[in-house]
């Protein structure tokens, strides 16, 4: 299964709007429970959440940590958001989570006029 931007960012949205902090699974509208979970996973992995972990794989995500939101406040912007994805499919498509949101931060320092 391939990593999908969109559905990350779904993810980090739904997580941040959650009430509280208790494990519960996610729906996201046109994404299947095993992308959501994989992409939970990832998510998980790489600092961005904590979550619950089942045993026969489903991840029940908690809150977000700082990192990420971070990331999730860098890509709230749709013009940004889709700027960094541009950029990013124009130099080839692959991405770490890492450039993502380092592109991100630069686009909102230029946009910003920070150097």
């Amino acid at each position: 299964m391939q990593r999908d931007l969109e559905l990350i960012k779904e993810i980090l949205f739904f997580i941040e709007k959650k009430k509280n902090s208790f494990p519960e699974p996610i729906k996201i509208l046109n994404y299947s429970e095993d992308d959501v979970d994989y992409h939970c996973t990832l998510l998980l992995d790489a600092g961005y959440i904590e979550a619950q972990v089942l045993g026969y794989g489903s991840v029940f995500p908690k809150r977000l940590t700082n990192r990420g939101h971070d990331f999730l406040d860098a890509a709230r912007d749709p013009g940004i958001w889709k700027k960094a994805k541009d950029t990013i499919t124009k130099h080839g498509g692959s991405f770490t989570m890492e450039i993502v949101k380092t592109v991100l931060t630069e686009l909102i320092k230029n946009q910003l006029g920070i150097k």
